[in-house]
């Protein structure tokens, strides 16, 4: 699992300095910009692939496809299928 102590380890830097750099960057939090990308990612694989909801949030990142799908509904309105379903018409 992902964690700003593990990234700023690998990247030699001290935990609250990477945090405050990320919302500097970005406006999100760490924890926030993660879950942007991840469902970014989740987006496009909805849109270009035929694997499962459950591949999908496993791909990634998400422990679970119930919370996965959980959080994509209340980030875009949605949920998983609903968004394939219009972005593929």
């Amino acid at each position: 699992q992902f964690s700003i102590e593990q990234l700023a380890r690998e990247l030699f830097v001290d935990p609250s300095n990477l945090f405050r750099k990320i919302k500097a960057l970005t406006g999100l939090n760490p924890t926030q910009y993660l879950r942007s990308y991840r469902l970014a990612n989740a987006k496009k694989l909805l849109k270009t692939t035929g694997l499962s909801i459950t591949a999908i949030a496993l791909e990634c990142g998400f422990s679970h496809h119930n919370y996965f799908s959980r959080i994509f509904k209340r980030e875009t309105g949605l949920s998983p299928s609903d968004y394939r379903s219009r972005v593929r018409k």
